[in-house]
């Protein structure tokens, strides 16, 4: 019977191009796990807090009342992360944390020079994870941070810690973000991580709040 075979045929030509589409997306970003987290919903409450706003490079957060935004990380004018055109610091104005870089988070900008490749093409050839920076990549996956699409890469460094590097891009690829957070940290008491919890939460909260344009 003829009845129904163009609509068969329909199906599994939709079928085919969605699986193709699937695999074209994980040989783009060839992550270490298949997993997906998602970054979604608000973990802290933000309706009072501040907007920071950056024309140059498009983009805008918020953050805490009692939290600071900063450029520590320029010296002599020039950013100490490697390439980066913008690098900033969040973090509160009395930082609970003896190790002050656990207390805190960071984002820096690159220029995406291909700007039609992957997030995981222009990480691999950022020398982020050179020998000599001390920093090692230990996995990355995919993940979504409300609803951008994003590479989670967990780090590890000399002195032990980890810690999370969200990348994202602007909307026509010309820019790579890094936002990151410590995600484990030698504490020196139980009080300090509840601290730590505190961070991390306002951090994954801050992060969330971002928006392009």
């Amino acid at each position: 019977m003829k009845i129904g075979t163009k609509p068969a045929l329909s199906i599994v030509a939709v079928a085919t191009l969605a699986a193709a589409l699937l695999l074209l997306r994980s040989i783009l970003w060839s992550p270490d796990s298949k997993e997906s987290p998602t970054i979604t919903g608000q973990l802290v409450d933000t309706s009072d807090w501040e907007t920071y706003e950056n024309s140059d490079y498009g983009y805008s957060f918020r953050y805490p009342t009692d939290w600071s935004v900063t450029e520590p990380m320029k010296e002599g004018g020039v950013y100490l992360a490697s390439e980066a055109i913008q690098a900033i610091t969040i973090e509160p104005d009395r930082n609970p944390i003896a190790f002050a870089p656990a207390g805190r988070c960071t984002l820096q900008v690159f220029v995406n020079p291909s700007d039609h490749g992957t997030l995981t093409t222009w990480v691999d050839g950022s020398g982020l994870y050179a020998d000599n920076t001390g920093l090692t990549h230990l996995s990355r996956t995919y993940a979504s941070v409300g609803e951008f699409p994003a590479l989670l890469a967990m780090e590890g460094s000399a002195n032990a810690q980890v810690t999370s590097s969200y990348y994202f891009s602007n909307e026509d690829g010309s820019l790579v973000f890094r936002f990151g957070f410590y995600r484990t940290a030698e504490l020196s008491s139980m009080s300090h991580a509840s601290d730590f919890d505190y961070i991390q939460e306002t951090c994954r909260g801050i992060l969330l709040t971002m928006k392009q344009g």
